[in-house]
Formats: C-alpha cells, structure tokens, sequence
C-alpha cells in the first residue's frame, strides 16, 4: 500500500472511532457552550477580550478574530487531553500489536496519529465557527454575516494552533516518560510559555512567526484601531485575553467598530510554520516510539507498569480483599491476623484464611500503603519541605502560596483514586470481595484525605489557633473537595486524566489567581466571602454521592 494511502486509512479508522462515541458529541456541545461564554455581552461581569477600556462591536470581523484567539489559546490546552489516548489505546485494545506486524513503518503511524489528532481538533474548530455565527444572531449588535471574516481567523489561527498541540500529544506519547500522569503535569505547566511566551514582553508586536496561539497576528490590529478611534496613545494600552470576573459591579466598556484582518504574507507564512513544526514533533515521535514492542517498552499487560510493579499491585489489591473479607470462612473466636503485602493471598482458596476483626483502619492503612508505594524518596523530601513550610512560614504567605503548591503536589497520588483497579486489571478481585462498597469506597476516599490533610495541616492548625474560623471552615471545605473529585473522577472514568485536567485547571484559575468564587482554599480573607466554602462543600457531597453511584453500578453489573 502507498504511504499515502496508508496514512489516510490509518487516520480516516482512528478518526471514526473517536468521533462516534458519546463522550464526543458531548464535547461538541460543551464547544457550543464555550462559544456562548466567549462572547459575553455588555454590562456583563466579565469579559473574554478587552482593549484598554473598549471592545470591539461584535460584527463578523470582530466576532470571527474573538473566537479565533479564545479557541486556540484554551483549545490547545485542553485539546491536549482530548487526543493524548491514541498510541496508548492502540497499545491497550491490542490493535497496536497488529499494526506493528504490517509493514506500516513508525514515521507513517505516528504522522497519522498526528492526522487523526487534528481531524478531531479541527472538528471542534468548525464546531466554534458555528458557534459563532449563532452568538453574532444572538447578540444582535450586527446581525450581517460575513462568512469569510469568522471562518477565516478560525483557519489561520486556530488550526496551526491545535496542529502543534496534536504533534505535542503523539512526542508525549511516545515518551516513556512523559506518557501518563506526569506528562499530563509537565504539559500544563509548560503551555503557556510555549503558546503564548513568544508574545511575552512585545507589547503584541508581530515579531518572526508570533506564538502558535496566535495572539500578537491579530492583537496588533485591534489595537491600532482602537488607539485611532479613541485618540489614546498605544504604549499605555494594556490588553486582556481570557475570562476576567469583577468582584463586584460590570464591565462598561465602550465599543467600536473595527474592519477586521488585512491577512499579509508574513502572517500567513507564520501560521503555516507552526503547523509545520506541529507535524515535525509528530515526525520526531517516531524516533522513541517502541512500535509496541513490550521489550522495549519495559511494560507489563497495562503498558504502564513494569513486571515487579505490576506483581506489587495485584499483591496489593489482594491485600485489599483480604482486609475486607473479615470472616468470610473463619470460625468464631480466632485470633486476628494482620496480613502484610510479602503474606498477600497468592490465590482466591487462599482467601479463606483471612481473619476476623479486619476493620476500616485497616483497609485505610491498606489503601495507604497502596498509594505511597510508587513514590520516589525525592517526593517524599518535597512533600516534607512543604509540609514544614505550612507550619513555619509566616501564616498570610503559607495560606496564600505555599498551601496551594503543597495541595497540588499530590496530583498523581490523588489522580489513581477510583481507577487504580481499572488500570492494573484487579477490578474483578477487589469488587468481588465483602463489602466492597461500604469499606473499600471510603476507606479509598479517606486515604486521599488524610495525604491532603498531612501535607497541609500546618495551615489549618493555625488558623484555628488564630480564631480564624471562617479561614479554617474554607481550609477544611478543601481538604475534603479534592480527594472527592478524585474520587468520583476516577470511579466514573477508570483513570486519573480527567481529574488531573479538571484540578489542574481549577487551581490555576482559582487559589493561583485568587478567582474568589473558585477559591476553594480559601487563601485569603477577600474570598471567604465569595460563597466559595458553601458552594464547595455541597459539590464534596455532590461528588461523594456520585463516587458511591458509580461504584454501585460496577459492583452490582
């Protein structure tokens, strides 16, 4: 078969089988939703895209550049998460097995892959162009529709946008390393320097090929037009992308109508380079790929773990059946026994012998000993020093910036809450054993609490030694919200990465900007008053329930 024709059934498969599942139309009307939010109207608490104190009028132009800008800057981050799952369902499902005995070399593979990647993406993109057009209606400040002036801003900025996301989703893939958790951790804290850091310090000045978000190929118009139109000298306009919340009142900003994007040849040929360096990375992925070959890969059935690491979760997960098996077939009277990991029933006869007395405590220390087992001595030492920095800090910089690190550094150990069975293939021991749902499920939720609650307790402790109650109830409030969200993310799911997208997401944009009705920590006075405690301590409820209904189902189907 001719490389090309190869590549285009090997995207056009791994296309249809992502597109025809639920959870896609589900994200393609969460994309009609962003549309909605992207596009606020006057007077409104917040706003997407600000001039110094004026926005454009939403005509096609404006409408077209404003929708371009948010879906390539928030697209390509979250779009990550999306499509980072090709190579590794491929490697799960088996059908990389049979893939790697065709004469499909690895540079064909992982360039489809990249194809695929960006048929879904683009996909969403088109999806926003609609979204668009439908929010211009709505809005009904210029209901002429001029097709050309939002499709156009959406294909020249936001698809090289997601075409270096999709190539940075199969290198990452393709990693060892940067394969699961800890990739999903690295891209995150890396994104904005690598979307938007070539803009950084320009005063938007379109320099080279700009950023692969795209920000300084449109700004720099509006901006012009807007210091034109109102007389104000450029050096003092500041510029805003993202959703901006008031605290309290609207924005009333004054609007122009601006023409839109004069798109010369060096802003095109831009454009064209990040898609270009998108399909290099994909290229460049074929370098470390394995091409599913499990010497190589060093993984066991999970192609995650390593043989001994894989041996140690299932001794683990039979560690958790035997704790929860508290007389299954023992007679009355005999003594307890602890079993320990290296004494774990070898086989399910051998869970007759388990002994009565096993307790919550038990199954706790269980699910805590599971959880801590992977981490290496050096997460240990950085947990301490944050631990000790909550204690020993003055209290306004320990609750204001080291609480927040200190509860985003557990990520990966909260992230395997609820899934970790799932992912190691012990579903069928662990849920089949004795109360499964009334001992395991919490005895999994508190381990997650008393990590979070280890880590941070400095902070808290002395808030209430400060007679900062309200400080304390937030602290609290937290404690219990993040192991709950991963909970019930990793039950409903089977895996971390929508929790770690969704936590991950949620920390930047509250505790880190001191958003304060998403301050789920509280890190301040200011936000306690947001609503924020209340509203989060229902969602803890929330997700706790949705824990235990999800567990139910898979226990009881």
């Amino acid at each position: 078969m001719r490389p090309a024709r190869a590549l285009y059934h090997l995207m056009r498969a791994d296309y249809l089988e992502r597109v025809r599942r639920h959870a896609f139309i589900v994200t393609l009307g969460l994309t009609v939703y962003f549309a909605y939010l992207a596009m606020p109207s006057n007077h409104s608490r917040y706003i997407t895209l600000q001039i110094g104190n004026y926005r454009g009028l939403y005509n096609s132009a404006w409408v077209g550049c404003l929708v371009a800008l948010m879906t390539a800057s928030f697209l390509s981050l979250m779009g990550f998460y999306l499509v980072k799952n090709a190579i590794d369902r491929d490697r799960v499902t088996g059908v990389g097995q049979i893939l790697a005995s065709t004469p499909l070399s690895k540079w064909q593979y992982t360039l489809g892959k990249w194809a695929s990647n960006m048929a879904v993406l683009a996909t969403i993109v088109a999806t926003m162009a609609v979204g668009a057009v439908g929010m211009q209606l709505l809005r009904g400040e210029d209901r002429v529709i001029d097709l050309l002036a939002i499709v156009a801003p959406l294909a020249i900025v936001a698809v090289p946008a997601v075409a270096m996301t999709a190539g940075l989703a199969v290198l990452f893939e393709a990693l060892p390393a940067l394969r699961g958790g800890i990739g999903n951790v690295v891209f995150f804290v890396t994104w904005g320097l690598a979307f938007a850091g070539p803009d950084m310090g320009s005063r938007f000045q379109y320099r080279g090929i700009g950023s692969a978000a795209g920000i300084s190929t449109i700004v720099p118009s509006m901006m012009h037009a807007a210091s034109s139109q109102f007389g104000v000298a450029l050096d003092s306009m500041s510029f805003n992308l993202g959703f901006n919340f008031k605290s309290a009142g609207t924005y009333d900003l004054e609007t122009f109508r601006w023409a839109g994007m004069r798109w010369s040849a060096d802003l095109l040929w831009g454009r064209i380079a990040w898609t270009l360096i998108g399909m290099s990375l994909a290229l460049a992925a074929a370098i470390p790929f394995d091409r599913f070959d499990p010497r190589r890969a060093g993984t066991a059935e999970s192609g995650r773990l390593g043989p001994r690491r894989s041996r140690d979760a299932k001794g683990a997960a039979r560690l958790r059946i035997a704790d929860a098996a508290d007389g299954v077939a023992d007679a009355p009277g005999e003594d307890a026994t602890a079993v320990s990991p290296s004494r774990a029933p070898a086989s399910v006869a051998a869970l007759a012998a388990a002994r009565r007395g096993e307790t919550l405590v038990s199954m706790l220390l269980a699910e805590l000993r599971l959880s801590l087992h992977d981490m290496p001595r050096a997460w240990f030492l950085v947990a301490a020093g944050l631990a000790l920095g909550c204690w020993f800090a003055p209290l306004s910089i320990a609750r204001g910036w080291i609480l927040p690190f200190a509860w985003i550094w557990p990520l990966l150990l909260w992230s395997a809450l609820g899934g970790r069975e799932s992912r190691h293939g012990t579903a069928a021991l662990v849920f089949s054993a004795p109360r499964a749902l009334a001992r395991q499920l919490p005895a999994l939720w508190l381990a997650g609490v008393v990590v979070t609650v280890a880590i941070g307790t400095g902070v808290g402790l002395r808030l209430v030694a400060t007679g900062n109650m309200p400080a304390a109830l937030a602290w609290s409030v937290g404690a219990l919200f993040i192991p709950s969200l991963a909970l019930a993310a990793g039950v409903w799911t089977g895996g971390g990465k929508l929790f770690e997208v969704l936590y991950m997401l949620l920390w930047y944009v509250g505790p880190i900007n001191r958003t304060p009705f998403l301050d789920f920590i509280g890190t301040s006075d200011a936000t306690l008053n947001a609503g924020a405690t209340e509203g989060f301590a229902i969602a803890t409820l929330v997700l706790l329930l949705c824990a235990a209904l999800g567990r139910w189902r898979v226990t009881r189907g």
